[in-house]
């Protein structure tokens, strides 16, 4: 599992993490340092903690599967919202995209 590094990315203690998790911060070293596993339960908690999946968690590659690790919750708001357009409003959304990145729209 790759607790460490998400856990360091989002710069948090061990003890954080457990904290937040509720479960004792030995146990999620253990997890940490790939000394034990952790049930489903726990799992699924360590996921949404994080924000991947469970696939992610334990490195099962999945294909053209993008972290929610690395977006921020606004970015993320507007992937669900972009989800509910068709292809017209899609491709005006991208086109006003592209004139912000070349300083086009203000």
């Amino acid at each position: 599992m790759q607790l460490k590094s998400l856990r360091e990315k989002i710069q948090k203690t061990q003890k954080e993490v457990a904290e937040q998790l509720q479960i004792q911060r030995t146990k999620y070293a253990r997890y940490e340092n790939a000394e034990s596993e952790p049930n489903i339960e726990t799992l699924i908690k360590l996921a949404d903690f994080y924000k991947v999946t469970v696939d992610e968690l334990i490195g099962h590659n999945v294909p053209y599967h993008i972290s929610k690790v690395d977006f921020s919750n606004s970015q993320l708001t507007l992937v669900e919202e972009i989800k509910n357009l068709n292809e017209a409003q899609i491709t005006k959304v991208m086109a006003y995209v592209q004139g912000l990145k070349d300083g086009k729209n203000n």
